[in-house]
């Protein structure tokens, strides 16, 4: 795995352009600072697609992405063999005058990467920038109305600078027009240099600026026409410098932008929040609309797979084969890995994996090594389900893009957890829903009210349920499958406290009992009009 940061980005991005545009399919995992902003915006049975889009985009508006893993894998046919490399890259984002990012963090996420061993120091101080267009515009109209040298939060302090700038006062009344004076910057401040630069050629209108290979400032005393002339040659050098900031400031969404002209797929696993991530901080804002970001999510990325989804449609297939349901992307690999496993699907393709700096992220929850593995899977997955197709005397190394066909099912489905919907459809319209009808629970009359850790109490033995109160004494409650449904409505039959039904719409709903009633008495009030009609004309 090679890990990206600021330091080294410039000096692995041509690696990374070459390892996806060679690529057959890339994988893609994330960490985040957080999942749910608010209480309310937590998964609920009741959730439909546009539900869980409206919930999950308030969420990531305000929490930020630590950390992105991107493995590539590219195959060969002739050797059977898949080579793969995985780049995990820290990010953080830059201030820049008036852009400066707010970051919001949630306890349980810190604490679940800290469990994991994730490296907040290399994170804070490593990080690699990023901007979606928004942003980049921003910025870019920052630069052009000349606002470097005022207003701006700079890495280097103010005492430095003071310290800088006197070192030149102090040299210019000795020095002659042709000397040179190095000054000693830390190369940590390499990205504001051209902010530097600015602040002293304008302090100082003897002088005249460059920076050297160390990214060292060199002042060179000058003449008035010297500097007249440096300052006309200078004009391609400011856009270079500006150029150069704006491609620091971009950071990692230029390797997002070599994802979206690459047009290859994309996999992940459970990766609805990772796309939304994606496409907010490194593209464009999330649209209010569900709809929209359907749109739009297939103009960036048109080839889409979740491993998750995947198994869970063929976990019966994968069952019957002995093989055990795995809660986990750790699991699902281990199992897929398995020698039993790997017998059962022949001439597996070897994975192999490229340019391996260190084994020390390997790791479940780094995300370089959970893209790793979730690529894996993917392939182990596509090998498996189209050697279906084949006889074992006609299994023979299948090229990628044979795969795609017998995969297509599953092609812009994402998985949702813990909704009404099972999985996302990006490509069309979502599916029905799979789950059981909502139940009715209602209080009986000559009982207290109840409160909602009272009712969760009595039904949390019957697995995963959400509840939806209607009123003080009335509550719709949603289950996972019709077995926990059955079973509720079961066991409470006899219940001498509340009351357990299937949800009837226009028995139940109050909205409907409202419509219901108001219809009624339009239908009275016109029929009393039309007898009263009708007798007075008889008399």
């Amino acid at each position: 795995m090679i890990e990206v940061t600021r330091d080294n980005f410039e000096d692995v991005f041509p690696s990374i352009e070459y390892a996806i545009r060679t690529a057959d399919f890339i994988a893609i995992d994330s960490e985040f600072s957080g999942l749910h902003f608010h209480d309310d915006d937590k998964p609920s049975l009741f959730d439909s697609g546009s539900d869980r889009y409206s919930k999950l985009r308030r969420s990531i508006q305000k929490f930020t992405l630590f950390q992105i893993g991107l493995s590539t894998f590219c195959g060969d046919v002739n050797t059977n063999r898949y080579q793969t490399q995985t780049f995990q890259f820290y990010l953080f984002p830059r201030s820049f005058a008036s852009h400066d990012q707010r970051l919001s963090l949630q306890a349980s996420s810190i604490q679940f990467l800290r469990k994991h061993k994730f490296d907040f120091n290399k994170w804070l101080h490593d990080g690699i920038s990023y901007l979606n267009c928004v942003d980049e515009k921003k910025v870019k109209d920052l630069v052009e109305v000349g606002v470097l040298n005022r207003d701006l939060d700079r890495q280097m302090d103010e005492k430095e600078i003071q310290s800088l700038c006197s070192h030149v006062a102090a040299w210019i009344p000795t020095s002659q027009p042709g000397d040179i004076l190095t000054l000693p910057t830390d190369k940590n401040f390499a990205d504001s240099l051209y902010v530097f630069h600015k602040d002293l050629r304008a302090q100082f209108p003897q002088i005249w600026t460059s920076t050297n290979a160390f990214d060292q400032v060199v002042v060179k005393r000058v003449t008035p026409t010297e500097r007249r002339m440096s300052q006309k040659r200078d004009l391609d050098g400011d856009d270079r410098y500006q150029q150069q900031l704006l491609n620091e400031m971009l950071g990692f969404s230029r390797v997002f932008r070599l994802l979206l002209s690459a047009r290859k797929p994309i996999v992940g696993h459970n990766m609805l929040m990772d796309l939304m991530f994606m496409f907010d901080k490194f593209h464009m804002p999330l649209p209010e609309k569900y709809e929209t970001f359907k749109l739009c999510i297939r103009e960036v990325f048109p080839v889409i797979f979740d491993t998750k989804h995947i198994h869970l449609c063929i976990k019966k297939k994968l069952e019957l084969l002995g093989v055990v349901h795995a809660r986990s992307l750790e699991e699902l690999h281990n199992i897929l890995a398995s020698e039993r496993v790997m017998n059962m699907s022949l001439l597996q393709p070897t994975i192999l994996r490229q340019n391996e700096v260190s084994a020390d992220g390997d790791e479940f929850h780094n995300a370089g090594y959970d893209s790793f593995v979730c690529g894996s899977v993917f392939l182990r997955l596509c090998h498996f389900l189209h050697s279906k197709n084949f006889s074992s005397m006609d299994i023979m190394p299948f090229a990628f893009n044979s795969y795609l066909p017998t995969m297509n099912t599953f092609r812009n489905c994402v998985n949702v957890i813990r909704a009404s919907v099972t999985h996302t459809k990006l490509d069309g319209a979502d599916p029905a829903s799979l789950r059981p009808p909502f139940l009715y629970v209602k209080l009986k009359s000559g009982f207290p009210l109840f409160l909602e850790s009272m009712l969760a109490q009595k039904l949390s033995p019957y697995g995963t349920v959400d509840i939806q109160f209607l009123s003080s004494t009335e509550a719709l409650v949603a289950t996972m499958n019709y077995m926990s449904a059955r079973d509720i409505i079961y066991a409470f039959k006899q219940d001498p406290v509340i009351e357990v039904t299937n949800y009837r719409y226009w028995q139940h709903s109050p909205l409907a009992q409202k419509l219901w009633w108001g219809g009624f008495f339009s239908v009275a009030a016109a029929s009393c009009a039309v007898i009263l009609n009708l007798l007075q004309r008889s008399s």
